[in-house]
């Protein structure tokens, strides 16, 4: 047989493609399995977690017109004690004979009962709905003075000590009553609000920050 009858016969022969893969083309050629892998690439599930970047509560009010645990109105002349729990503050007060209480005169008031110069007002701080005493880092009122009264805001640390003092003269008040902002910035877990007054001094508008 001759050489030009057999590359006859050879071009005569079907070409036989295979499915998927074009004429002349190797199927390794574009074989991308592994080229875009990016299951892994784009993995951010942690990437936003915040979830514990910021779990400070801010500055609590503690509304003495208000019980936090029900909502209803504090009646006048109410002892203050543990009804603010729940929101990390305890009551007391100093002498022994003396109440702290809420007094309304237009606004909810920290006063004393018997009103007696020289009274302290006790603010502890506690874990909220426990006895747990815990460190807050400011504490803020506003009491009401007259002409020759004065008054120190104290705080105390877990032993008693002293740690930081806020204090306004009869020289800041002058001679007309006024408001002034007493304010202890730190940390301390007990406030003490030591008044000097004819014969006593309100205060309100009260705020702690954890």
């Amino acid at each position: 047989m001759t050489k030009s009858l057999l590359l006859r016969l050879f071009l005569a022969l079907p070409i036989v493609v295979l499915p998927g893969c074009p004429e002349g083309s190797d199927p390794a050629d574009d074989d991308t399995s592994g080229d875009d892998d990016t299951s892994g690439d784009d993995d951010t599930s942690g990437d936003d977690d915040t979830s514990g970047d910021d779990d400070s509560t801010g500055p609590v009010e503690i509304d003495l017109s208000t019980f936090p645990e029900t909502g209803e109105s504090v009646p006048n002349g109410t002892v203050l004690s543990d009804q603010w729990k729940s929101i990390g503050v305890l009551f007391d007060a100093r002498p022994e004979a003396v109440d702290p209480i809420m007094a309304d005169w237009g606004a909810a008031h920290l006063f004393f009962n018997p009103d007696v110069e020289g009274a302290v007002a006790i603010v502890m701080f506690v874990e909220p709905g426990t006895d747990t005493p815990t460190e807050v880092s400011r504490f803020t009122l506003y009491p009401w003075f007259d002409p020759g009264e004065s008054a120190e805001l104290v705080g105390l640390d877990g032993d008693g000590q002293e740690v930081v003092v806020d204090e306004v003269t009869p020289d800041q008040i002058g001679g007309d009553s006024q408001t002034i902002e007493m304010s202890i910035s730190g940390s301390f877990t007990t406030a003490e609000w030591r008044t000097h007054g004819d014969p006593g001094i309100a205060a309100s508008g009260l705020v702690y920050e954890p």
